[in-house]
């Protein structure tokens, strides 16, 4: 199996931040046997990620996203890249209540709203939920 891994976000490109996560996934997914063939950083910018999607999918098995998946006006990865695989968004209400359980249960402070678009338009029809029990988010795998 071939895999790419597409960290998304203007401040890896800008230096602002070290892009530790490509290291993180590129150990793991050697790990578990999965050769990865390339390595990208893009910025913020729907059309330039949508175009890298197609590519990227037409050539590996597995596609794996880091970054631009917040809940700010910015980040566009989920919606960028269902529409890049034809996908539609829809609302995930058990994933939209881990994290109101989540902010209950560690006593944040606040409204867990601005976090509902991570939960509630992030879910794509084709991917599949791949539960990581040590973090609170998911990520989607489609292969």
């Amino acid at each position: 199996m071939t895999a790419e891994i597409i960290c998304v976000g203007t401040e890896l490109l800008l230096g602002d931040i070290v892009n530790t996560n490509a290291q993180f996934l590129s150990r793991e997914l050697a790990e578990l046997g999965i050769s990865v063939l390339h390595q990208h950083v893009i910025g913020d910018n729907p059309g330039r990620l949508r175009d890298l999607v197609k590519e990227a999918k037409s050539r590996s098995d597995l596609l794996v996203f880091s970054g631009g998946l917040g809940p700010t006006e910015d980040d566009l990865t989920k919606e960028t890249v269902a529409e890049a695989f034809g996908d539609t968004l829809h609302f995930d209400e058990a994933e939209w209540q881990k994290i109101v359980d989540f902010f209950a249960r560690t006593g944040r402070g606040g409204s867990p709203h601005g976090q509902q678009p991570q939960a509630g338009h992030g879910a794509h029809q084709g991917a599949q939920a791949a539960q990581r029990p040590w973090h609170r988010t998911r990520c989607l795998v489609r292969g």
